[in-house]
């Protein structure tokens, strides 16, 4: 090579890469209703149309107050062994003025109304439980010789005079200390239910920051379970509950929702890995003055459906199996999310979660569709598989900061070029061939594939292939990866140390 050529290629080496294209961002898929049982399906859709939101909001606010009529009451059982609480954690994102509350009073009401009454009653009577426990106890005071007997006798009517436990309130704002004491008076169950983002700001620590210390989250996380619960201070009386049982739906700016995909504390203790999320893109333009009205007798046949669900099972929880070929549908999505890459340990932790909450998810549908069932069908298991490889997947992963619509195997890819920054063709086939669909001609081919799918989606480049310098060796191109996909919560890091 003459003098010339070595200058050309040298300023060629030092010429800027041109500048990465923004990524567009796809739109998320709606709901699909039509996974949802009647009367439910058409009222969430007709919700949002009179309202008018996304069906997204009026699916959670419906999902939300079904586990709110069932919390502590209902265990799914996909297998021996392994049983699943059917409460939910739910978080509906939407910026301010979209009407987030609107469906959640609308939907939860018929509960709230239940609850108030039935709890009513259930307050008259330990009140008069309380005065028929003093007028024994004050009769065993005035005897100056008891016997044994008598005794036996008085204390077995003050157990079968104990309180009733107290039916949940539905709360909006609590914090993680006052919880179990609340929850201590509704036999372990509580409901968070609110439009607002402020409890999880007080999950994330945001109040707790001048006093440097986070929040206590044992009740929350093990009310996900069921978990047994032991709290024990130094100024208040020991809480014990042998099984807390707890349902959240929150309705929150994204904002808020990356603060708690994103915060370490809450991360590494696996609260964001248990949450379904909705997060709808912003509803276009709409005609407010031609909006239909929601029909009454779909709301009376949902006010009945929700009562009824609060209704059952109250004396014990049931355990609900699901049928044999239920369960293989179910195993066979298991496998799928145990296996499913991400780029992102968060997001790997959901997916792990996921069947659980796919398991839950069919127990609802099963009771939605009758409240007596005392079954989960194959129906329900693919209705609620469907549910979260469509919608609750991809709507994660756009909450965790991911790269939704992306096949496994592309994502499988980009998680190597996070580790790597940027790799020849060769070494990248190189580094993945371990992997079986990798392997021989179709896997070549199957490779390439991968590689164009995420040129076609702007995530990555090649340049021109480089000469090695050695004789005999092939040049290769350099795959880079989007700066975009190395993760905001890289960047975010970064900041808040000052290093930006």
């Amino acid at each position: 090579m003459g003098t010339y050529d070595q200058l050309t290629t040298f300023e060629a080496s030092l010429t800027p890469a041109p500048p990465w294209p923004e990524l567009a961002e796809e739109p998320m898929p709606l709901f699909p209703t039509q996974l949802l049982p009647e009367p439910c399906s058409s009222l969430a859709e007709a919700i949002a149309a009179s309202l008018p939101v996304p069906v997204d909001y009026a699916v959670c606010a419906m999902l939300g107050a079904a586990s709110n009529a069932l919390v502590g009451r209902v265990i799914v059982e996909p297998r021996k062994g392994h049983q699943e609480r059917l409460q939910l954690y739910l978080c509906m994102g939407g910026e301010s003025g979209t009407n987030k509350s609107g469906p959640m009073k609308l939907l939860n009401e018929p509960l709230e109304a239940w609850l108030l009454d039935h709890g009513k009653d259930i307050l008259r009577r330990n009140r008069e439980r309380a005065e028929e426990r003093e007028r024994l106890t004050a009769q065993a005071r005035r005897k100056q010789h008891i016997t044994d007997r008598e005794q036996a006798d008085i204390l077995r009517q003050l157990d079968a005079l104990a309180d009733e436990p107290e039916l949940p309130l539905v709360m909006t704002d609590t914090t993680p200390d006052a919880l179990p004491r609340r929850m201590l008076r509704q036999g372990g169950v509580g409901i968070i239910y609110t439009d607002e983002g402020s409890f999880i700001n007080i999950l994330a620590g945001a109040t707790y920051a001048s006093q440097g210390s986070a929040p206590n989250l044992d009740t929350v996380l093990k009310g996900f379970d069921g978990g047994h619960v032991y709290v024990d201070r130094v100024t208040t009386e020991p809480i014990i509950l042998e099984a807390a049982n707890l349902s959240i739906t929150v309705g929150m700016q994204p904002s808020i929702v990356s603060r708690m995909t994103r915060n370490s504390d809450l991360a590494d203790r696996g609260f964001p890995q248990r949450v379904l999320y909705f997060l709808p893109d912003n509803m276009g333009k709409v005609d407010l003055m031609n909006l239909p009205s929601i029909p009454g007798e779909s709301m009376a046949q949902w006010g009945s459906l929700l009562v009824r669900l609060a209704e059952i099972h109250r004396d014990k929880p049931v355990v609900m199996p699901l049928t044999y070929r239920a369960q293989e549908a179910y195993n066979l999505h298991r496998q799928a999310m145990w296996d499913r890459p991400s780029t992102d340990a968060a997001m790997r932790a959901w997916y792990r979660k996921a069947h659980g909450k796919t398991a839950r998810l069919a127990g609802l549908l099963a009771l939605l569709e009758n409240p007596d069932a005392l079954l989960v069908e194959e129906c329900h298991v693919r209705a609620a598989v469907e549910m979260m490889n469509s919608y609750f997947i991809p709507h994660a992963e756009k909450a965790f900061g991911g790269a939704p619509n992306m096949s496994p195997e592309a994502l499988a890819m980009v998680d190597t070029l996070r580790r790597t920054g940027s790799i020849t063709e060769k070494m990248l086939l190189r580094s993945v061939s371990g992997q079986r669909r990798y392997k021989g001609p179709e896997g070549a081919a199957r490779f390439h594939s991968v590689l164009q799918e995420l040129r076609d989606k702007g995530y990555i480049r090649l340049t021109a292939p480089q000469d090695t310098g050695r004789q005999g060796r092939k040049p290769s191109a350099t795959v880079e990866v989007h700066p975009a996909l190395l993760g905001p919560r890289k960047a975010d890091i970064r900041t808040t140390e000052g290093v930006l």
